[in-house]
């Protein structure tokens, strides 16, 4: 998915003038890149196969909504201001669950033109402020993780996916990824910005929600709470509501 701001934003194979793309991977990555116009050569992080939403907005957007100042952006800001290719922070970083929120309620937006536009405007500089604020954050002495052990752990990520519902035990994971415990449980919240457990009530929680939102599905609140892994329906509530600010009820009126 490839989101437009009209006259802000450079959608071409190749651009004549600089502009900044914000990634967001499906396994659960995303970083911010610079390309310098009038070509396209870059160190963009390496492309995968897997669906992404990009969103691509020219330097003068990012100047206006930071009102020129740059020096936020640190070393990458830097580079802007030199026109060199560069990569936020030099590597990807994992999505947070607030920024899922602001990229759903991007895909199901129901405005069309103006307010459309207003609405993907306001949450795209919600997105970046979110981008901007996690990269900046990192303790300049963090360990980056090595390819290999990111393969590793997408592994994992894809084995929890497949079996939301019955998860595999830390051990199971760390046996089958070929990856220490240790190393399985840090690297996964680093990679992923979340816990191995935190990653599957998140997932499942999502599901609850869109079978709730689903008017189609007859199915109670406490038998999505079930379904969800919840025995209590009231800790499911109250685990909805942190997650997204409001009860389950309310999606259904």
């Amino acid at each position: 998915m490839k989101i437009v701001l009209e006259s802000d934003l450079i959608h071409t194979s190749e651009s004549d003038v600089p502009y900044l793309q914000m990634r967001f991977e499906n396994c659960g990555s995303h970083s911010l890149l610079f390309y310098p116009g009038p070509h396209r050569k870059s160190n963009q992080l390496e492309q995968s196969d897997l669906k992404s939403i990009d969103v691509e907005f020219s330097l003068n957007f990012l100047r206006r909504i930071l009102h020129q100042d740059l020096e936020i952006l640190r070393d990458f800001g830097k580079n802007i201001d030199k026109n060199l290719p560069a990569v936020m922070g030099n590597r990807s970083f994992p999505i947070t669950s607030a920024m899922k929120q602001i990229l759903v309620q991007i895909i199901e937006c129901s405005f069309s033109g103006t307010l459309k536009r207003l609405f993907i405007e306001a949450k795209v500089i919600e997105l970046l402020t979110l981008q901007i604020t996690q990269i900046n954050a990192l303790p300049s002495g963090k360990r980056v993780l090595k390819k290999l052990d990111m393969d590793k752990l997408n592994e994992v990520r894809a084995m929890l996916l497949d079996n939301i519902h019955n998860p595999y035990s830390i051990e199971e994971l760390s046996k089958t990824a070929g990856i220490n415990r240790t190393k399985l449980q840090e690297g996964f919240k680093e990679l992923f910005g979340t816990t191995i457990f935190g990653f599957i009530t998140d997932i499942r929680l999502e599901e609850a929600r869109q079978r709730i939102q689903d008017q189609s599905h007859a199915a109670s609140i406490a038998e999505i709470a079930a379904l969800a892994g919840y025995k209590n329906p009231q800790h499911f509530t109250a685990a909805f509501k942190r997650k997204y600010g409001f009860l389950p009820k309310e999606l259904r009126g």
